[in-house]
């Protein structure tokens, strides 16, 4: 048996693999001696056009894991992915350099039980039938980094809109309105706080003013949208549905 909980890159079917990135959040290897260790791990395609991989294992001190209920999880933002057993670090990766940029973009997830494969070989005679593979919950939790963190400052006279249609697909107008002159910034943020678009960058006099966002390049998903100026800023989310 080969069970798992992982992770494919959104544009999978686009790029195909490794060039669309995973992320293994637990693999397991049946059959006696292996029941007691899982492995996380990462695979990209290199700077060469090649496959790419990094990971390490977590090995239980007694036992095997179908004995009880464990927490498999992964800790990932734009710096790093961690991997944990039952809140436990054993393996970490650094995704910062260009050649991981796939770990940058939407991922989703897949939970599935493999009957034999290359690596834990192929059934026979010793397999037991029927397998099961129990999971309680899966749970994503998505932090709104501090850079997009919904919210305005004052004075209350400057006003960011509600971006129409919302959700939008592909295109969007997003719509501002500013008391007097300055340097405005209108940008467009991922849910990691990376920046997407910018919409408007210079210097605007008093008024009401709109601009629109075409997003046919970019997942779907949350985004966020910000205006910024000398003295205030304000951030709104919207939804990209493809």
């Amino acid at each position: 048996m080969w069970p798992a909980f992982w992770m494919l890159g959104e544009n999978f079917p686009s790029v195909g693999w490794p060039a669309c990135g995973e992320i293994d959040i637990m693999e397991m290897i049946g059959g006696e001696g292996n029941d007691n260790t899982v492995y996380g791990t990462a695979h990209w395609q290199d700077d060469n056009g090649h496959h790419a991989s990094y990971g390490d294992s977590y090995t239980l001190n007694s036992g095997i894991f179908a004995d009880n209920f464990h927490l498999f999880s992964i800790i990932w933002d734009e710096q790093s992915i961690k991997w944990y057993v039952d809140n436990q670090l054993y393996n970490e990766l650094d995704i910062t350099p260009s050649s991981l940029s796939e770990f940058q973009n939407n991922f989703f997830i897949i939970l599935n039980v493999a009957v034999g494969g290359s690596w834990p070989g192929y059934p026979d005679s010793t397999t037991v039938f029927p397998q099961k593979m129990i999971v309680d919950y899966v749970k994503v939790y998505q932090d709104v980094p501090n850079a997009v963190e919904q919210g305005s400052g004052m004075p209350a006279e400057y006003h960011l809109y509600q971006n129409y249609p919302n959700p939008f697909n592909p295109s969007t107008t997003i719509r501002y309105s500013l008391p007097e002159s300055g340097e405005v910034t209108v940008k467009v943020f991922n849910m990691l706080g990376k920046e997407i678009a910018t919409l408007v960058n210079g210097r605007k006099s008093s008024g009401d003013y709109k601009v629109d966002f075409n997003a046919a390049n970019i997942s779907s998903g949350m985004y966020f949208y910000s205006i910024r100026t000398e003295n205030y800023y304000q951030v709104r989310k919207m939804v990209l549905l493809k």
